[in-house]
């Protein structure tokens, strides 16, 4: 085999590999490295219920405001993560509300801590690609989670169409299983935006 031939055809060999993706199921998928179809989850937290406030700790609370100063300062202090996903960003506002970018679909474990709170997790089940989950309401409690109102909990993904349709498949979201729906592109962009807590 001629010379030229030959180093082409090394470098073939070489890049091959590069361009075969498997078919791997997304529950199996490298947390290791970015995949397509990234998934956003979005909501806020009502409540971090961990104790009385210390004592030395006295604050008056705005007749409508939706949350405490003390409350305020625990959603500060509260971190959120995903297990084995280092490369999703996010976090939480003063106001409780959260975001979560970049996680890969499939099956996803949810790390929550806040003071009083070493750890507390929460798992999402058959998330698919390019989906945006929506969690309203969680109530954060040393050793569990509780989601105020899970008839809430919303998973979109984008179509092309104009309308709004179910798909027939289901996600789970800490332990309830929730419809997944079809909606026109221009109602996914907010995907990216901090929610606004009710």
């Amino acid at each position: 085999m001629p010379p030229m031939v030959r180093r082409l055809a090394l470098v073939l060999a070489l890049l091959l590999p590069l361009g075969c993706g498997g078919n791997e199921s997304p529950d199996r998928a490298d947390r290791g490295s970015f995949r397509k179809g990234p998934v956003s989850i979005r909501g806020w937290f009502a409540e971090i219920d961990a104790g009385a406030p210390p004592p030395e700790v006295f604050s008056v609370t705005e007749p409508n405001a939706r949350i405490s100063p003390h409350q305020s300062r625990l959603f500060e202090q509260t971190s959120i993560s995903l297990e084995d996903v280092p490369y999703a960003s996010g976090g939480v506002a003063d106001n409780g509300s959260f975001i979560i970018l970049d996680a890969p679909p499939g099956r996803l474990t949810i790390n929550m801590q806040a003071p009083g709170v070493p750890l507390v997790q929460m798992n999402l089940e058959s998330i698919p690609a390019n989906a945006d989950v929506f969690i309203p309401g969680i109530r954060l409690l040393p050793d569990r989670f509780e989601i105020l109102e899970p008839e809430k909990i919303l998973i979109r993904v984008p179509t092309r169409g104009s309308e709004r349709r179910m798909t027939g498949q289901r996600g789970i979201v800490g332990g309830h299983p929730v419809e997944i729906w079809e909606v026109p592109l221009r109602e996914m962009m907010d995907r990216r935006d901090w929610p606004v807590p009710t």
